[in-house]
């Protein structure tokens, strides 16, 4: 077992923090915000610019408060201890942005970045639950999937001009 702990406390580290979701290089695709408004060929880009606007104001105090929030150490008892407190925190961000409404042009993305960010929500619920059970092969195995998640969250989040909704803190 003292072998394993630091892979252990590496995945704790990857799963707790975020797994490598902090910030990124920015796109240079960017489709949203001022970019998106002053292009005259889109008859909806101020709604899309108002939605993109609306929901990175939601993710930003989302990240921020999971930064505040965030573990003293990256063990199983601290994931049962900050966890479910975090886990909350993304629930709630996830009902606020499912109230906003997309436009035609954005709502397929819109889709996939609310999925996503539901996806890593209810997987960091289970992460708590595998940690109480101290069950590392759960633990693991929901790190693989929660790097996934924010990959994909990331990529189909900058793609569609998002900045702090394409990251989880």
């Amino acid at each position: 077992m003292k072998r394993s702990a630091p892979l252990w406390l590496l995945v704790c580290l990857l799963v707790l923090a975020g797994c490598g979701g902090g910030a990124k290089k920015s796109s240079s695709n960017t489709t949203g915000g001022l970019a998106t408004a002053a292009r005259p060929t889109a008859p909806d880009s101020s709604s899309r610019g108002q939605l993109i606007a609306r929901a990175e104001v939601i993710c930003r105090q989302l990240n921020t408060a999971l930064s505040t929030n965030a573990p003293a150490s990256q063990t199983v008892a601290e994931i049962v201890r900050k966890g479910p407190a975090r886990a909350a925190l993304e629930q709630r961000a996830v009902r606020e942005l499912r109230r906003l409404t997309p436009t035609a042009s954005i709502a397929g993305a819109w889709r996939r970045v609310l999925g996503y960010r539901r996806t890593l929500a209810n997987e960091l619920a289970q992460l708590v639950g595998y940690a109480r059970r101290n069950d590392l092969a759960g633990i693991k195995s929901l790190a693989v999937s929660k790097q996934h998640a924010h990959r994909a969250l990331y990529q189909v989040a900058t793609h569609a001009g998002f900045k702090a909704c394409a990251v989880v803190a």
